[in-house]
C-alpha cells in the first residue's frame, strides 16, 4: 500500500526541519516517527515538525509526533510543532498536548 504522506528535511542552522504533508495515520505514521527520530538525531539543538500540508492526524501519527518529542526531551533538544492546519490542531487540542509541542 502506498504512503498517503510525503516527508522532506532540511537543516538550518542549529535547527532540523520535517515538512510532512498528507495523511499521518496507521500507514504512515511510522515513517513520520523515524524521520523526527532521525531529525533529532541530527539536530544541535531544535527540531520543527512543519504541518501545514497535513490534512489527517489520527492516534498513530499522534503517537509518532509523541515519540518524537519524547526523543527530544531526552536528548536534549527543544522540540515544536508549526503551522499545523486546524483539523490537527484539533486532535493536538482535543488530546491535551497542543501545549507541550509549542502551541
Amino acid at each position: 500500500m502506498e504512503s498517503p504522506v510525503t516527508i522532506s528535511t532540511t537543516a538550518h542552522g542549529d535547527t532540523e526541519f520535517v515538512v510532512i504533508s498528507g495523511e499521518v495515520d496507521l500507514v504512515s505514521a511510522s515513517a513520520v516517527e523515524e524521520a523526527l527520530v532521525a531529525a533529532v538525531g541530527r539536530a544541535t539543538a531544535h527540531v520543527v515538525a512543519d504541518l501545514k500540508g497535513v490534512s489527517f492526524l489520527d492516534s498513530s501519527g499522534l503517537r509518532a509526533l509523541i515519540v518524537g518529542r519524547e526523543h527530544a526531551t531526552a536528548s536534549g533538544i527543544g522540540f515544536r510543532i508549526d503551522s499545523p492546519q486546524p483539523v490537527v490542531e484539533r486532535v493536538l487540542q482535543v488530546t491535551g498536548v497542543a501545549e507541550s509541542f509549542g502551541l
